[in-house]
């Protein structure tokens, strides 16, 4: 889940826009309170979570990567660096040298910011 620090830096970026985009601020403040989804802490984290889990590459690659992990906490950071590097690598690749799998998972999780890397990395733990 995002900290309490980022929240409150989102919500006065969106104060700030309130006047312009009153629509678009709405939306954005309905989602950033919208705590549940699926089970999930939010629908990024469900979102993450479902891709790394049911596509086979990505569920292999997690698994490999979190193997030596000791703690969930060492899973959580492992897998968010992972993500995070391919997210940031992808914004740099032509859109034909992406694998769909990663195009997938990035395009349906939009931000990466509001991920509980935690609750994914107890997911692949247990």
């Amino acid at each position: 889940m995002y900290n309490e620090k980022g929240k409150q830096t989102y919500q006065r970026q969106l104060d700030l826009l309130e006047d312009k985009e009153p629509y678009a601020v709405g939306l954005a403040r309905e989602i950033i309170d919208n705590e549940s989804y699926n089970g999930w802490v939010n629908r990024e984290t469900c979102v993450v979570a479902l891709h790394l889990s049911s596509d086979e590459e990505l569920y292999r690659q997690t698994l490999d990567r979190i193997d030596d992990t000791e703690t969930v906490g060492e899973a959580a950071m492992t897998i968010e660096r992972w993500v995070k590097e391919k997210h940031s690598i992808l914004h740099h690749e032509p859109p034909n040298r992406i694998t769909n799998p990663w195009l997938n998972l990035l395009a349906d999780a939009g931000s990466l910011w509001r991920v509980d890397w935690q609750q994914i990395a107890a997911h692949f733990i247990d």
